[in-house]
């Protein structure tokens, strides 16, 4: 029975099929001269460029990416053009060591970089992070949402509570109306002074020394 140690280090292990495929879709070396197989480990970058071009291989692109081209493009480049000893351009010219050095430090500020995220990580992050914008936004829906709710209740009881108070002042000004019409109820006539309202005036008694009187 094969070690499971054993198993992981053939799996790891691409064939040349594989590499010539992804070289010939990237137009980059993913072996520089005098590498073998075994240059491209898991977890380098070299191996995940070269494990991204293989998946848009299979899922039928013709070209790169733009997002391969971002992440692996300049990092092949710079990698393939300082194996050279000593690096030089299309025209012959040599660089100077400090021209060197500022391009190997940004290849290996790219390659950390790689090694650090994976190409996948990187897209879940993005997922990740849509999703929680979006959760956050149906939030402050929800939030919103309630809120107006809650707003629309209360209008409607102070509604419901001015409507009762305008009846209740109502019913009041009908009985008062009422109470008026039966106390005050206007008349086309007047009416004439009873018996009893009326001055009872008597006749003068007589005087009995009339007879005696004189009259001049």
């Amino acid at each position: 029975m094969a070690k499971t140690s054993d198993v992981a280090a053939d799996a790891a292990v691409l064939s040349s099929a594989d590499i010539e495929r992804a070289a010939a879709f990237a137009r980059e070396p993913f072996l520089l001269d005098g590498e073998g197989p075994e240059a491209l480990a898991p977890g380098t970058a070299r191996r995940r460029a070269m494990d991204a071009a293989l998946k848009e291989i299979d899922a039928g692109a013709d070209h790169p990416s733009i997002e391969w081209r971002r992440d692996f493009s300049l990092l092949l480049g710079l990698e393939r053009f300082l194996a050279d000893e000593p690096p030089k351009l299309r025209d012959g010219a040599e660089l100077n060591p400090h021209q060197v050095d500022a391009l190997s430090g940004t290849l290996a500020e790219l390659m950390a970089q790689q090694q650090v995220i994976t190409d996948d990580e990187r897209r879940d992050l993005a997922a990740a992070a849509a999703e929680a914008e979006v959760d956050e936004e149906a939030e402050e829906a929800e939030a919103d949402a309630a809120e107006a709710i809650a707003d629309s209740g209360a209008d409607e009881d102070a509604e419901l509570d001015e409507d009762e108070d305008e009846d209740e002042e109502g019913d009041e000004l009908e009985e008062e109306d009422e109470e008026l019409a039966a106390d005050e109820e206007p008349q086309d006539w007047e009416e004439a002074p009873s018996d009893e309202d009326e001055e009872v005036v008597e006749d003068a008694p007589e005087d009995p020394g009339a007879a005696r009187r004189f009259w001049f």
